[in-house]
């Protein structure tokens, strides 16, 4: 008696699909745009984390003008 968990040699299909276009041409054609992503995300990430630097570097303490600060003789006038 054959087990219900054990398929039977029938019970699997042909599942053949004909493409009218070879598949590995299909794959170079989907390669190309997911290249060009990734090398544009790289180069956006770069863009924004030097961006990022320079703000820094324009709102670092030793570029700002200095300002007066109030000291505690002037305080009790």
């Amino acid at each position: 008696m054959q087990s219900f968990r054990e398929p039977t040699a029938n019970s699997l299909p042909d599942l053949k699909i004909s493409l009218p276009v070879p598949a590995d041409f299909l794959v170079s054609l989907a390669s190309l745009p997911l290249m060009s992503i990734l090398v544009s995300g790289h180069r956006l990430a770069n863009s924004l984390t030097q961006l990022g630097t320079s703000s820094e570097e324009l709102f670092r303490g030793d570029r700002l003008p200095s300002l007066p600060l109030l000291s505690s003789s002037s305080k009790e006038m």
